[in-house]
């Protein structure tokens, strides 16, 4: 990874920690080993709800 997070995305390395940091938190994402994450399985499909809700909110203004 370097010092602007994966592929380029531009977010800062500090910025990506403290992310993971407040979703590992939130027991959102777990630490599966050094510089590994994963969703933990009882969250994926909340997620994916919660996304799909924000994505068809964004489509349709009040």
């Amino acid at each position: 990874m370097s010092a602007y997070g994966p592929r380029g995305t531009g977010c800062p390395e500090r910025a990506l920690y403290h992310h993971l940091r407040a979703l590992s938190g939130a027991r959102i994402v777990e630490q599966e080993s050094r510089n590994h994450h994963r969703i933990a399985a009882a969250k994926v499909v909340p997620l994916l709800v919660i996304t799909l809700a924000a994505a068809d909110v964004g489509e349709h203004p009040l």
